[in-house]
């Protein structure tokens, strides 16, 4: 599929899921006044992120194409070295948290939240996840939104595109969501993280790990615990 009839099948009409999907809305028992988030929000500081979107050149071992950028600016120029996919986004377990999104590519995208129990308007999902009118909305250039979560378990999860989510994962809009339990680090010297996905929205497109086809190589030391993190992030079992 070439740039051009690749152009002509992402609309807005189809960005969402497809296929068989069934919704189902979950409604508030009649006595419930208030969340477990609000509870450990008010309790808790919130940790605040900003996620920025942007597009991503290539280089000799990376593709081109986008990439979040978790530096905490959003600034007109990108910076020279954007990772291929995203990196470590890390939580703790029972903490609320603040992300906010900013969108600095030419077309709107939003962000998912995989396998993390959440209030659903910060899901992920466009014009669907949400309760009455207040809804995830699509994030157009130039906008942001903010998502409020507070992990209910830790784990490793992850972190992806909900728009047109074939096409922008093939760009590379994916990365880690590590939670970790309260008073423990996350380590990235023996916290590994091993993330499949692949190049593009053709099904031969290269298979990537941690956004490359050709990941260099990892060192370890004899005699030292690692903790290996697998992701598939691919719609095939690896």
């Amino acid at each position: 599929m070439d740039a051009r009839a690749i152009a002509a099948h992402y609309t807005p009409e189809n960005a969402g899921m497809g296929g068989l999907v069934l919704g189902l809305d979950v409604q508030p028992s009649s006595n419930s006044s208030s969340t477990a988030s609000d509870a450990a929000s008010a309790s808790s500081s919130v940790h605040k992120f900003r996620l920025v979107v942007r597009e991503r050149p290539g280089s000799s071992r990376y593709f081109a194409g986008f990439s979040y950028d978790l530096s905490g600016s959003a600034t007109e120029t990108a910076p020279t070295a954007l990772p291929p996919v995203g990196s470590p986004l890390v939580l703790t377990r029972g903490e609320p948290a603040e992300i906010e999104v900013v969108n600095e590519l030419k077309e709107p995208t939003t962000v998912h939240w995989h396998g993390i129990e959440l209030e659903s308007p910060y899901d992920g999902v466009p014009d669907w996840s949400g309760t009455g009118k207040q809804n995830t909305p699509p994030i157009a250039p130039g906008h942001s939104f903010v998502a409020h979560m507070t992990p209910p378990r830790a784990g490793t999860f992850i972190y992806h595109s909900h728009w047109h989510e074939e096409k922008q994962l093939g760009e590379g809009l994916t990365g880690p969501l590590i939670v970790l339990e309260p008073g423990t680090k996350f380590e990235p010297a023996t916290d590994k993280i091993f993330l499949f996905s692949r190049d593009g929205v053709e099904s031969n497109e290269p298979l990537l790990m941690n956004g490359s086809p050709q990941s260099p190589p990892i060192a370890m030391v004899v005699g030292t615990t690692y903790r290996l993190r697998f992701i598939n992030n691919h719609r095939r079992r690896f």
